[in-house]
Parts: C-alpha cells; sequence; structure tokens
C-alpha cells in the first residue's frame, strides 16, 4: 500500500515537473517571437510566421529534415526571416499569437504529410490557424493529404472541409499529383498548385568513402504495408549481404540548432552503403540525395508511389513489389549510373519550387502591419493565458522527460 502511494506521488511529481518546464518553454517561446517580430516590423520587412515545425519531442527524421531546407529556401528565394513556431509552441501560444499577429502578416504552415486522420493533433491544430486567422493570407507548404476511405477517415475529412473552404485566402500546395487531385476534391480552389518534397533540393555531394552493405530502412508503425513475411522475404534477398537496419525515427529530443546536423550523420550513414531498401518516403529521399541505388516499397498510402514519380528517370531508384523476385533488382541498380548523369530531373523540380517562391513574393505585403502599443501592453500579460493554453494542450499529449 505504502509503494502504491509513493508511486503516485511521483507521478503526480513528474507530470507537475514536466508542466511547469512546458510553461517556461512557452514563455521563453513567447518573448521571442514577440522580439522578432518587433524587430521585422521596426526594419519595414514583411513579417512571415512559419507554423507546425517539428517540436524538439517529434521523433520522425523527414520532419526535421524539412525544417532546415523550408528555412533556408523561404531566406535566399522568398526573401524573407521566418519566425518559426513549432506544433507545441503553436498550441501553447495560441491566445497570445491572436494579438502578435497582424491581419497584413503572411502565414505559412510546414510542409510534410501530415494532412489526414493520421496526423489528427496536427491536423487539429491547423484547423483551429485557419479558422483562427480568417484575415491572414494563409499558405500551407507542399503537403501529401490522405483521408483514408473508413469511418473515421471520412469524418475528419468531413471536420476540415468546410474550415479550410470558409477562409477567404487559403493555398493548400499538394505534394504530388495524388494530393492535388484529393485536395481539389475536398477543399476545392485552395488547393490548386503542387510541388515535390523540398527536401529533395538540400545540397548534399554523394562522397567518395568506400560503400559495403546494404541500409534496411523499414517501417515498424501502423504506415506499415509490408507483412512480416515480405519483410522476411526481402531480408532472405540479401543473404550474403552484411546488412544494417535503421529507422528514420529518433529517441531524444532534437533541438532547433541540432536538426542540420543530426540529418547530415544520417546522409553520412546512407553514404557508407552500397545499397538502401526501404518503404520511408525520406529513406528514399536520403537514397537520392547521396547517390546510393535504392529498392523502395509502397507503403500503406500514395506517398512513396508518388515519390518515385517525381524522380522518374533516376537510374537508382526503383520501385518494387515484395511479391516480385528482388535479386535481379538489385543487380541493375548495382550496374545503373549515377544520378548526376540526369541533371535534368534536378531542374525539372526546381521549377516547381521556384513558381512557388514566386508566388509567396507576390503575396508579401508592400509594408508590415503595425500592432497597436494597446496590444503590445496586453501581451505582458499573457503569461496567465500561455499556462492555461499548456494545460489544456497537455492534457492530450504525453510528453517524454527532458
Amino acid at each position: 500500500m505504502a509503494g502504491r502511494r509513493r508511486s503516485k506521488v511521483q507521478r503526480f511529481r513528474r507530470g507537475f515537473d514536466d508542466r511547469m518546464t512546458a510553461s517556461r518553454q512557452a514563455v521563453k517561446a513567447l518573448q521571442r517571437v514577440r522580439r522578432e517580430s518587433r524587430r521585422l516590423r521596426a526594419a519595414g520587412r514583411p513579417v512571415v510566421w512559419w507554423m507546425l515545425t517539428p517540436a524538439a519531442r517529434m521523433k520522425n527524421l523527414g520532419d526535421f529534415a524539412q525544417a532546415p531546407v523550408v528555412e533556408a529556401w523561404l531566406r535566399k528565394e522568398v526573401g524573407v526571416e521566418p519566425i518559426e513556431l513549432d506544433k507545441d509552441e503553436c498550441a501553447r501560444l495560441a491566445v497570445p499569437l491572436r494579438r502578435l499577429i497582424h491581419p497584413d502578416d503572411l502565414i505559412l504552415l510546414q510542409s510534410g504529410g501530415n494532412m489526414g486522420e493520421r496526423g489528427r493533433q496536427t491536423e487539429r491544430l491547423r484547423r483551429r490557424i485557419i479558422r483562427e486567422f480568417a484575415r491572414n493570407t494563409i499558405v500551407s507548404l507542399p503537403q501529401s493529404i490522405s483521408w483514408s476511405d473508413t469511418e473515421d477517415g471520412r469524418a475528419e475529412a468531413g471536420v476540415s472541409r468546410p474550415i479550410y473552404r470558409s477562409h477567404p485566402d487559403l493555398e493548400i500546395v499538394a505534394r504530388d499529383p495524388v494530393s492535388l487531385e484529393n485536395g481539389r476534391e475536398l477543399f476545392g480552389p485552395a488547393c490548386h498548385r503542387m510541388a515535390p518534397d523540398l527536401v529533395l533540393r538540400m545540397a548534399r555531394e554523394p562522397g567518395v568513402q568506400p560503400r559495403e552493405g546494404a541500409l534496411v530502412v523499414l517501417r515498424a508503425d501502423r504506415e506499415r504495408a509490408l507483412s512480416d513475411d515480405q519483410q522476411g522475404a526481402i531480408f532472405d534477398s540479401l543473404s550474403g549481404w552484411r546488412v544494417d537496419r535503421f529507422d528514420t525515427k529518433v529517441d531524444r529530443p532534437v533541438r532547433r540548432g541540432r536538426r542540420s546536423r543530426i540529418i547530415n550523420e544520417v546522409l553520412d550513414d546512407f553514404a557508407r552503403h552500397r545499397l538502401v531498401v526501404t518503404d520511408r518516403l525520406h529513406g528514399m529521399i536520403f537514397a537520392y540525395l547521396t547517390d546510393t541505388p535504392c529498392l523502395v516499397f509502397e507503403a500503406i498510402d500514395h506517398k512513396l508511389r508518388t515519390g518515385v514519380d517525381w524522380l522518374d528517370g533516376t537510374p537508382r531508384i526503383r520501385l518494387a513489389s515484395p511479391d516480385q523476385p528482388l535479386e535481379p533488382l538489385i543487380e541493375e541498380l548495382l550496374a545503373a549510373p549515377s544520378r548526376t548523369t540526369r541533371p535534368d530531373i534536378d531542374a525539372r523540380l526546381e521549377a516547381y519550387w521556384a513558381a512557388l517562391a514566386a508566388s509567396l513574393r507576390e503575396r508579401l505585403p508592400a509594408r508590415p502591419g503595425q500592432i497597436p502599443w494597446s496590444v503590445e501592453a496586453d501581451l505582458d500579460a499573457s503569461v496567465d493565458d500561455v499556462a492555461l493554453a499548456v494545460d489544456e494542450f497537455d492534457d492530450e499529449v504525453e510528453y517524454p522527460r527532458q
């Protein structure tokens, strides 16, 4: 009995400590974005809010890879200094952001593959932003759009559809043709453009170190389509190879300043191998960036198939079926020429990103909107709002210990 009481007290203390840490982080984030927006307004620069980037607690390396690439692209090609707010900050700062964001400010929503019921928590945050900032121009950067044809998927899509359609100046950029078709059906004219995953434009030299063995990057989560027997057959096809396993998940917090270093370490690992076998989109993209022959299997949605389509003609990327003999495909991949023999592929992809950058530049306000001093003063009283938002948000999210 005494042991159970001690356990309950310890759990309560851990939960209290975690919420106090979350509250302190949220207040620091409010101070940061307030300072950055003041600086940009004072300098006459456009104020661009870049929202729903991955929080440090999240696990997907693909999300962390996108963030530094998108930021560099926004700075170089669009000519803005985005004010970043990760998913947790968007939730915790919901109230003060209403006072801090001027109707003339541009809001960008981070790219990715979470527009659907499998990204339910992110989708709820996205709905809130679209609903609460109805006077702002909002652009969602390239997204895979996939609601499943299930009761749950149809219900979640039914919630999102009227919110998206009611916004007067919203654009959803699709990440592939299937997503574009899904977006047009759900959101009408708000979804009329597509562009490939921006991680594909990451500058990366293929490397010259000796390559050995195969790197297997297969899902073990709810998005996997390969059965245990099919995965076993893949490993059987690699008999005689030195096989290393890798998952594009991280088991420790990834702070903003560490994203690029961690992704470069992952790319170094890919570049050390002769072959990559994957059913993850960014596993394929990392192989492309490092010019590593890659055998690709589909997951439960269209992301891998359309990802391969973007790279049509790339000699070292092949979509495979788990039911076909894999050894001949592997031999063909190993004999294929380098992707540097097809620079037209990179040029074709760049044309989509250039068109998107031009569209964003046209949407920038000529002069930044100014926040009245009275509203700025109200922000000093927002700490209580932040603490309340942390309590409400953390009721839905279990945080790892920091």
